[in-house]
C-alpha cells in the first residue's frame, strides 16, 4: 500500500493537564504530542511531565515523537531557560528510548516509519482516512456547495430578473400574478 494515511488523534485528560498525541502525519517523520495544562505550572514540572508522557506515549506507539508543553492559554511554555529548547523529541534506537531536547536531523530518526503495513500495524486501534478517501469527501462536499450556489444565484438573481421582465413586457394582469406569486 503506498496511499498516504491520515489518522485521527488521541485525547486523554489528566489532574492538570490534557495531552493529544497526532499519529505521524504522511511527511513527517514523527508522531507528535502536546501537553495542555490547565493551571500554571512551572518550567521543570512542565518538562518533567512533558518526558513522562513522551515515555508513555512511545511505549505504546513505537513511533519518534516530538512533545511540546502548553500553558492554560494554548501558550507554548519556554523551556529553553533549563533545557535547550521547548521541543523535546524522543525516538527509539536499539529499542532504547531516548530522549533529545533539540530539533535532529532526518536521517536521526530510524528507518521504516514510511512504511504503510508498518504505520497500520502500529497504530491497528486508531481510525484513519486514505488519501483518496479525503479527496472523495471533499469532492462530495464541493459538488454540495456549488449546488447550492446555483441555487441561490437562480432564486435571488434570475427568477426576480425574469419576474422583471415579465411585468414589463406582459398585460398588467400577468404583471399581477408575478409580484403575488414573488412575495
Amino acid at each position: 500500500m503506498s496511499e498516504k494515511l491520515y489518522f485521527n488523534s488521541i485525547k486523554e485528560k489528566k489532574d492538570n493537564f490534557f495531552t493529544e498525541y497526532y499519529p505521524r502525519n504522511p511527511d513527517e517523520l514523527f508522531a507528535t504530542l502536546s501537553v495542555n495544562f490547565i493551571d500554571d505550572v512551572e518550567d521543570e514540572n512542565a518538562a518533567k511531565e512533558l518526558s513522562n508522557q513522551s515515555k508513555k506515549w512511545i511505549e505504546k506507539y513505537p513511533i519518534s515523537i516530538m512533545a511540546n508543553a502548553f500553558d492554560k492559554n494554548g501558550v507554548l511554555i519556554d523551556l529553553s531557560k533549563i533545557r535547550y529548547t521547548s521541543n523535546l523529541t524522543t525516538v527509539i534506537k536499539n529499542s532504547k528510548v531516548e530522549e533529545h531536547w533539540r530539533m535532529l536531523n532526518d536521517r536521526e530518526f530510524p528507518d521504516g516509519v514510511l512504511d504503510c503495513n508498518f504505520l497500520l500495524k502500529t497504530y491497528s486501534d486508531i481510525s484513519f482516512e486514505t488519501q483518496s478517501e479525503i479527496k472523495k469527501k471533499l469532492y462530495k462536499e464541493s459538488q454540495h456547495k456549488k449546488r447550492l450556489k446555483m441555487f441561490i444565484i437562480i432564486w435571488a438573481a434570475i427568477i426576480p430578473a425574469f419576474i422583471s421582465i415579465l411585468e414589463f413586457f406582459s398585460p398588467t394582469w400577468v404583471a399581477g400574478l408575478a409580484i403575488i406569486y414573488s412575495l
